[in-house]
Formats: C-alpha cells, structure tokens, sequence
C-alpha cells in the first residue's frame, strides 16, 4: 500500500513538473520550484550523521595509506576539466545533493560478469561519488566524472574521502583516463540520468567516448529521463535532448554496441529510476528507460 501511495504521488509530481515547464503559470510556477528546491534541500542524500563522519575518517586514513604505499593512480587527460556552459555547472543541483547507491546494483554487476572477480567501473555524471566508493569498497576498480566542480570545491560527498579516483571532465569533449600512465578500458560504464543533459550534437562524440574506454565485450548501462526538467526561477534547462527510448537505443546500436536481451538486472536493482524512493522515477509509470547495451565492435 505504502508502495503504491509513493507511485502515484512521483506520478502526480512528475506530471505537474512538467505542465509547468511547458506552459509556466507565473504565480504557480513560482511557488512550485521554489518548494522544490527546499525539497532537494531536505532530501539530499550527502547529510551524515556522526557516526558516519567517523567512518568516512577511518576510511580515508586506510585510503591515502594505501596510496602512499605505491598503489596505482588513475589518471584523466582532459582540455575541459570544467563543463563551464551547461546549466548542470551554472545552476548546480544534482551535483551538490545526489550521491546515489544501489547495493542491489553493486550484487547484479558480479553476478553478471560472473566468474570475473574483480571488476572496473566508470560513472560518468557521478554527482557525489557515492557509486564509484561502494565499487571501491567492494574490492573493485572504479572512477568518477563529474561535469561540474562544485563537490570538489566544496569536497562535499565522497569527494573528499576518495579524491584519487573523481575527477571534473567535461565528458561532451575528448578526454582519455590512463592508469599507471596508460590508457585504461573498463568493464562497465555507467551513466544514471546523465544522457539527456548532454545536447544532441555532442551524444556522438560521447558515445565515442564511451566506446574508447570500455574493454571489447564491455557493457554501458544506465538510465534516461526521458521527460523535461528545469529551474524557471533560474533559467536553468536540465534535460536538453527529449527522445523516445528507441532513439536512445539506435544511438548506441549505430555504434558499435548491442542491446543486451538477457541479463539479471531488474528495475529495482538499477541506480536511478528503480522507483524506490520519493525523488525517483520508476519506468513502469513512462517517463524514463534503463539501457544495458554490450560493446561488441
């Protein structure tokens, strides 16, 4: 029952997001994302309590340690460490209050590429860092990049307990991640409602991207929102290429990639639009897809 009540109040909310965006009643509007914001607010996911400020303490003694004994560094040779002209930059809001974990994802990923024992990851659009840290707690192999530099200034989320392995790129540009001085591929890459912030015109050299850095037989996955977002009261534009979800497919498809039919992931193993809590959406109810694609070329 509780369920289905948070389903039907995300399905309310999405939709009156959405007229709003589209036909912006002034006073409405107004109140709507001003409300919204104090939600994001409240709801941010990088609020610790002291117990786990003591965690992150001991976690990042043992992790610069390791680094001091010779532990492999990840590198990204980038031209646009910045994203400087996206709305994600200029007007930050899932950067500073998102750092999403599925455990559920984590578990899928081993079963999936299972007998594999230890696995790399990439996120990109990694907001907090919260997935890259529970890979590399795991015992995994992961990086994180993030368009803006608004967590790392702030050295909010895990940007400061894993600094060796976030970076800022601008992933609409060419950019190249080496370990120990040499080109690296990945076994996954991941992007959680990243996809549709990045202009239409750009997708193509980012799928470039994606295919560069993943191993052959690799896997992408992730999720798109398919509907709009914004800030009137800023001007900001979140979500800049609104397709339906067999455009998002034949995107990748035309390069080099195949959709993966069979696979264990479930939608509430994803990590974002698994529909589990009040901010996120959940496919079932339209809106937004998952791809798990397979890099075959």
């Amino acid at each position: 029952m509780k369920s289905a009540t948070i389903r039907f109040v995300k399905r309310v909310y999405r939709k009156v997001k959405t007229t709003l965006l589209t036909h912006k009643p002034p006073v409405i509007t107004g109140l709507f994302f001003r409300s919204l914001s104090l939600m994001d607010k409240l709801l941010s996911q990088r609020k610790l309590t002291p117990a786990e400020m003591r965690e992150n303490m001991l976690w990042k003694q043992d992790y610069l340690a390791s680094y001091d004994r010779g532990r492999d560094r990840f590198t990204v040779e980038t031209a646009y460490p910045v994203a400087v002209g996206s709305a994600d930059h200029l007007h930050p809001r899932g950067t500073v209050f998102d750092s999403s974990v599925n455990y559920r994802f984590n578990l899928k990923v081993r079963e999936f590429l299972r007998p594999q024992e230890k696995i790399s990851l990439m996120d990109l659009g990694c907001a907090g860092g919260g997935l890259v840290r529970s890979f590399l707690r795991d015992g995994h192999a992961a990086i994180g990049l993030e368009g803006s530099d608004a967590s790392k200034r702030m050295r909010s989320g895990e940007w400061d307990t894993i600094p060796f392995n976030l970076f800022t790129c601008d992933i609409t540009k060419p950019f190249q991640v080496s370990l120990a001085g040499r080109p690296f591929q990945f076994d996954v890459i991941t992007a959680w409602d990243v996809l549709e912030h990045i202009p239409e015109a750009a997708l193509t050299g980012l799928v470039g991207s994606i295919s560069l850095h993943l191993r052959p037989g690799g896997y992408f996955i992730g999720s798109v929102d398919l509907l709009p977002d914004g800030n009137p009261l800023t001007g900001a534009v979140y979500h800049l290429t609104l397709k339906p979800a067999g455009w998002w497919e034949q995107l990748f498809c035309e390069r080099g990639f195949v959709k993966v039919e069979n696979h264990p992931f479930t939608t509430q193993d994803m990590v974002r639009g698994h529909g589990m809590s009040l901010k996120d959406w959940c496919p079932e109810d339209g809106g937004g897809m998952h791809l798990v694609l397979q890099k075959v070329l």
